[in-house]
C-alpha cells in the first residue's frame, strides 16, 4: 500500500506540474489568435510527450516492483489518442471561439478553454498510464490486479470498481 500511495504522488505531480505549466501557457497568451494558438501548441506538445515518459516509466518501474520482474519498457508515447497530438491540444481555443461565438464574455470563455486544457490533461497521463500498465502487466507475471481510488474526485463507477479483483488480460479502459 505505501508503494502503491507513493507511485500515486508521483503520478500526481507529475500531472500537476504539467498543468500548472499549461494554464500559465495559456493564460500567457494574449490574443488567442491562430499565431498564438500556433505557439501555445508548439510549445506545448514538448511538455506533454515529457509528462507521458515520466508516467510510462513511473508506471512500469511500479509494476516491476510489485511484480519482481523486469521492467517491460515504455509504450509507444505518441499520439496516444490515435489523433495528432496537435489536434487535441487546439481543442482549448475551439472551446474558446465557441464560447465567443455563441456571446459569452472572455473570462467565461476562458474559463471553458481552461477546464478544457485541464481535462485533456488529465486525460493524457491517465491514458498514458493505462496503456503502460497494460504492456508491464503483461510482460511480468502478474495475473491479478485490483484498482486503487486515488482519493478525491474518484467516481461512483471507480468506488464500485475497486472493490473488485480483476485478471490482467481485463486490464483497465479509463473507466
Amino acid at each position: 500500500d505505501q508503494l502503491t500511495a507513493a507511485h500515486q504522488r508521483l503520478l500526481a505531480d507529475v500531472r500537476a506540474r504539467l498543468t500548472d505549466y499549461a494554464i500559465t501557457l495559456w493564460a500567457g497568451l494574449g490574443s488567442w489568435r491562430d499565431s498564438d494558438i500556433d505557439r501555445f501548441v508548439e510549445l506545448m506538445l514538448p511538455r506533454v510527450l515529457a509528462g507521458r515518459r515520466q508516467v510510462a516509466r513511473l508506471t512500469d518501474a511500479y509494476i516491476a516492483q510489485l511484480a519482481g520482474s523486469a521492467a517491460a519498457g515504455v509504450i509507444d508515447l505518441a499520439a496516444i489518442r490515435g489523433i495528432p497530438d496537435a489536434d487535441v491540444y487546439r481543442r482549448p481555443a475551439k472551446a474558446l471561439y465557441g464560447e465567443l461565438a455563441e456571446g459569452k464574455a472572455l473570462d467565461i470563455a476562458q474559463t471553458v478553454a481552461t477546464t478544457r486544457l485541464i481535462a485533456l490533461i488529465a486525460t493524457d497521463m491517465q491514458m498514458t498510464q493505462v496503456r503502460q500498465a497494460h504492456r508491464s502487466m503483461r510482460n511480468s507475471g502478474v495475473q491479478f490486479y485490483r484498482r486503487v481510488l486515488g482519493g478525491g474526485g474518484d467516481c461512483a463507477l471507480c468506488m464500485i470498481a475497486s472493490t473488485q479483483r480483476y485478471r490482467k488480460g481485463d486490464l483497465m479502459p479509463i473507466h
